[in-house]
């Protein structure tokens, strides 16, 4: 039986047989952790053995040979290059540089939003992969509609979608399967595909990034300062290429609806034994993000929208102490993806007062057709109505966006 990336059946499950589900597929041992306690314990405290992945074919030899990929590479030299590599280049220092284009992105995004509020979804959009575009490559995203914006998003779809469990045959689980013929079997066409259009678009934007480095007025980036130590990191074409692939409100967002509701799965280098259970080495561990979110026990209330949670206690929870050690290595969300989105949601919340869209149909937030298929989740487009708060709000938004073109400048040729 497959799993659907959205993490419910694993919440099914969890209210039939408790925090700790145990399952067999075929010869593989599978283990899926439904509250947080466990993955704090087993994830953050014994990082060290739960930290690899587990292996893919269609991830690691189909879609990205050569120990490409950081998300898919388990725990080994490779892995310990690429980490050290993506570590240099997201110290404190690093990313507190980014902050002036994610400031004047933000800012282009605002006054998109004004001047065209029904655009408001693809411009929210199109800040994301803005930020990406300049910081990892020192490039632009000019607008949602730049071939360089849709491509990234279509390749990233693409790659989420195959990847999710249940979109292929369970080739990992029974190894024999991956000696059927192709012609029989079109995941393998459809990841090659993939592959072609991921390699494609991520040579393109180093290349350009090679050329725009041998300019005396060239744009620090991350791929500038990877392609400078390239010889002493150790890392190979593919692996390069690779490597660029209001804070309440937000919180919520992430605990009420998470990017990866099912988890990322983990691989066990070692035996180990949690709460009386033996769980032995090669066994696959999934946090599974929904059903902690989801939790009555913690949370009042789970399944609605409430940001007031988070007002009155740091986890949102009913009634944990935001200074207990029981919270020591605690996360607040089990999510990611929050970072770049902050100043951007901030900005926006400023700017505008939102409401629904009263001449549409409501949005539809129903997990299973609401969002999009694949093992990172996001909504599907909706619209809402946003106005700009005050002429004066205007006026800072009109200012601010005139003072980024000037920032802008530097990145057109």
């Amino acid at each position: 039986m497959w799993l659907k990336a959205d993490g419910s059946r694993f919440h099914e499950w969890e209210k039939q047989y408790g925090p700790i589900v145990g399952l067999k597929f075929g010869p593989q041992n599978v283990v899926v952790l439904n509250s947080y306690k466990a993955v704090k314990e087993l994830f953050d405290k014994r990082g060290a053995i739960y930290s690899s992945r587990p292996d893919s074919y269609v991830g690691n030899e189909l879609l990205c040979p050569n120990a490409a990929h950081i998300l898919l590479v388990p725990y080994g030299q490779e892995w310990r290059a690429l980490r050290k590599a993506v570590q240099a280049l997201l110290s404190v220092t690093a990313v507190d540089a980014l902050l002036p284009v994610q400031e004047v992105e933000a800012s282009q995004s605002l006054f998109e939003i004004m001047e065209n509020p029904t655009k408001a979804f693809t411009s929210i959009r199109r800040y994301s992969t803005a930020v990406i575009l300049a910081s990892v490559f020192g490039q632009r995203g000019v607008s949602y509609e730049s071939p360089k914006v849709q491509a990234l998003y279509h390749a990233q779809e693409q790659f989420t979608e195959i990847l999710a469990p249940g979109a292929t045959p369970p080739v990992d689980a029974f190894p024999f399967l991956r000696y059927i013929p192709s012609l029989l079997t079109p995941y393998k066409s459809r990841a090659a595909r993939i592959r072609h259009e991921q390699r494609t678009l991520y040579s393109s934007l180093l290349d350009e990034t090679k050329t725009r480095m041998h300019k005396p007025d060239k744009i620090p980036c991350f791929m500038d300062k990877l392609l400078g130590s390239q010889e002493k990191s150790g890392l190979n074409a593919d692996q390069l290429m690779y490597t660029g692939g209001i804070l309440a409100i937000m919180t919520e967002t992430l605990r009420w609806r998470p990017v990866a509701p099912g988890g990322i799965p983990h691989m066990l280098i070692q035996d180990d034994i949690y709460n009386g259970y033996f769980l032995p080495k090669g066994t696959i561990v999934f946090a599974n993000t929904w059903s902690i979110h989801q939790d009555t026990s913690e949370y009042e209330m789970p399944d609605e929208f409430i940001p007031e949670r988070f007002l009155t206690n740091k986890f949102g929870s009913r009634g944990a102490k935001d200074d207990s050690t029981d919270n020591d290595q605690r996360r607040v969300t089990y999510t990611f993806g929050a970072g770049r989105r902050m100043i951007n949601m901030a900005k926006i919340t400023w700017a505008f007062t939102i409401s629904a869209d009263l001449s549409l149909p409501p949005p539809d937030t129903d997990v299973k057709s609401g969002y999009s298929d694949g093992f990172v989740l996001g909504p599907k487009s909706f619209s809402a109505s946003f106005a700009v708060r005050s002429p004066q709000h205007r006026e800072v938004i009109e200012k601010e966006f005139q003072q980024a073109k000037t920032f802008f400048r530097k990145y057109e040729d």
